[in-house]
């Protein structure tokens, strides 16, 4: 009671309601000073993600850990309570159920890798979802890390973590363009269409997306296109090249996300435009949609 008529009397109207409006903007302060000191520490440096997936790897490391306590206990179960006359069976159970353990995780480890070198070895799908997480997923956690201490554990404000959010745009950009121009297709369409949409991609990306409008280096080196050409005429006419055309213009006119435009010169004289789709291009579209439908969960 005394307490309660001493707080009445110091504090002034409302003051119970000031005291906690400081105690909360001091702790936001506090918040973001250790959220910043966090990120300079560490510098967002390669891997640095790890902070925050260790969560999920270490819960999985806890299930295997009681899994494992739990067979040692059963083993040591079997040892305590068995009955003289069964001793020897019973200790040579636990031999049998950890023999079981090991060769079945052996194995089916093994069995795992083997078949992801198959595929990997013999179908380009999944070499490209390959090359895409090899790159994009380190790109994703950093991105990641910061979104998670600013808006899940809420330690860094908007305003301290916007700086990091360019620094992180200007660092992947060139990344994230380079991937696009090696794997094309799918990647390269999307790129072209985010170009045209101002304000949606920060302004690193969009500065180079606006570049596969027109001005996409070709998938082919040198007279490549003409050979290809060359090719399929032959597999799918039962053509010759040079029955057809009389000149060829190695240098594109155009390039697009599935194909790319020639100058070409028919034998009676005629200039026509030769469009080639690169190879392969149905099956990449479905293995790169496959790829980000599996990104976009995240």
């Amino acid at each position: 009671m005394l307490t309660c008529i001493l707080r009445n009397e110091l504090l002034p109207p409302g003051g119970d309601r000031h005291t906690r409006t400081l105690k909360s903007k001091a702790f936001k302060k506090f918040q973001s000073i250790v959220g910043a000191i966090l990120i300079k520490l560490l510098g967002l440096k390669k891997y640095c993600y790890i902070v925050y997936r260790s969560f999920h790897l270490g819960f999985f490391i806890i299930v295997i850990f009681y899994i494992h306590l739990y067979f040692c206990s059963e083993m040591r179960s079997a040892r305590v309570f068995c009955t003289a006359g069964s001793a020897q069976q019973s200790l040579q159970r636990p031999s049998k159920i950890r023999k079981v353990i090991k060769y079945g995780t052996a194995g089916l480890f093994g069995s795992g890798v083997a078949g992801y070198t198959y595929l990997y070895t013999t179908d380009e799908g999944t070499r490209r979802s390959a090359e895409f997480w090899k790159t994009s997923g380190p790109i994703y956690l950093h991105y990641r890390f910061v979104q998670f201490l600013n808006r899940d554990l809420k330690v860094l404000s908007d305003d301290i973590a916007d700086p990091y959010y360019e620094q992180l745009h200007t660092q992947f950009a060139p990344v994230s363009r380079d991937l696009t121009y090696k794997m094309r297709g799918f990647y390269l369409k999307n790129a072209q269409l985010l170009s045209t949409q101002e304000g949606f991609m920060p302004e690193a990306y969009l500065k180079w997306m606006k570049d596969t409008q027109d001005n996409v280096p070709s998938e082919f080196e040198a007279s490549g296109a003409q050979e290809y050409c060359a090719m399929r005429m032959k597999e799918e006419m039962n053509m010759e090249f040079d029955e057809v055309f009389e000149w060829w213009d190695d240098e594109p006119l155009g390039v697009a996300s599935i194909g790319e435009v020639h100058r070409a010169r028919l034998r009676g004289g005629q200039e026509v435009a030769v469009k080639l789709q690169f190879p392969d291009m149905e099956r990449r579209f479905r293995a790169d949609i496959k790829t980000i439908k599996g990104f976009c969960a995240l």
